[in-house]
């Protein structure tokens, strides 16, 4: 007994500074006092009762240490019984004096959190980046990461990249499907700290693109995408091309789609129609009809 009091007393002797720790943030003193107790008393049943007390004490400590490091990782906030809508986000149950802030996707299911640790989110980004093909240079990286931390369009992008999707369709399907489809069709990228800056490289960068799409006059829509592609190194396909357009066409910029002629060749037509009214009334010249 006197030896594992000791030994808890050393420890928590030791652990003299505990703002800097994750764990728990025990209070040294109840339990030096109670262990110097049970130093003084030979009962048995007292000595139980102040062993119980001491780890009551320390489990309850343990948890707080957890729940703190949650809040920290993870942002839960003090269980007020409050929801502040601006979070765009509800509670989800409690723990340990905590509610955990849930957001949720269009699909209307929970979407997974992200660390507030910047190697985590890094880890995400490059994870990403490695399965879907985005070329994004470790700087660009690293400017996503730290923009994460003030942006709210950035910290959702990268809560987006923190998700599962089938395929890269589920993830472009998203209010911001110009930043994404920019960030998947694109070898070459600009990526900004400031979502408003984004926006405009965007903006400029198909608004060039479609200039180019535009002067390459009556080719069909994928001999466009085509020769774009290998002009931009790009990887457009019908449906980011449609997106791109589409993101222009909002912002009152107008570019030509390839047209669909239902009478490609009219001459022929018109010549062939022709030839079948001449036909027409000379078999009407020469045939009688009785009377009836």
């Amino acid at each position: 007994m006197n030896i594992v009091a000791i030994a808890i007393i050393i420890y928590l002797l030791r652990k003299k500074d505990t703002r800097k720790s994750d764990v728990a943030k025990v209070s040294a003193f109840p339990i030096i006092a109670l262990m110097i107790l049970s130093f003084t008393v030979n009962d048995g049943f007292s000595v139980l009762v102040t062993l119980g007390i001491m780890s009551y004490i320390i489990i309850k400590a343990l948890k707080g240490g957890t729940h703190n490091k949650r809040a920290k990782d993870y942002g839960w906030q003090t269980n007020d019984n409050r929801w502040d809508p601006r979070r765009n986000t509800v509670p989800e149950g409690t723990m340990g004096g905590y509610e955990k802030r849930v957001e949720y996707g269009r699909d209307g299911k929970p979407l997974k959190p992200v660390s507030r640790n910047a190697g985590k989110r890094r880890r995400v980004v490059n994870k990403f980046n490695e399965e879907y093909g985005l070329n994004l240079t470790d700087n660009q990286v690293l400017c996503i990461v730290d923009a994460s931390y003030m942006s709210a369009g950035w910290k959702t992008e990268l809560t987006a990249m923190n998700q599962k999707y089938e395929n890269v369709y589920e993830w472009l399907e998203s209010d911001t499907r110009w930043l994404r489809a920019y960030l998947y069709v694109l070898s070459i990228q600009d990526v900004s700290p400031d979502f408003e800056e984004q926006h405009r490289i965007v903006t400029s960068t198909f608004q060039e693109i479609f200039n180019y799409s535009d002067s390459l006059g009556d080719m069909s829509l994928d001999e466009k995408i085509k020769t774009i592609n290998e002009k931009y190194f790009a990887s457009f396909n019908r449906v980011t091309y449609m997106i791109a357009y589409r993101f222009l066409e909002y912002q009152g910029f107008k570019h030509k789609l390839d047209s669909v002629e239902a009478f490609k060749y009219q001459d022929e037509m018109d010549r062939l129609k022709g030839k079948y009214d001449d036909y027409f009334s000379e078999f009407s010249k020469s045939t009688t009809y009785p009377n009836i």
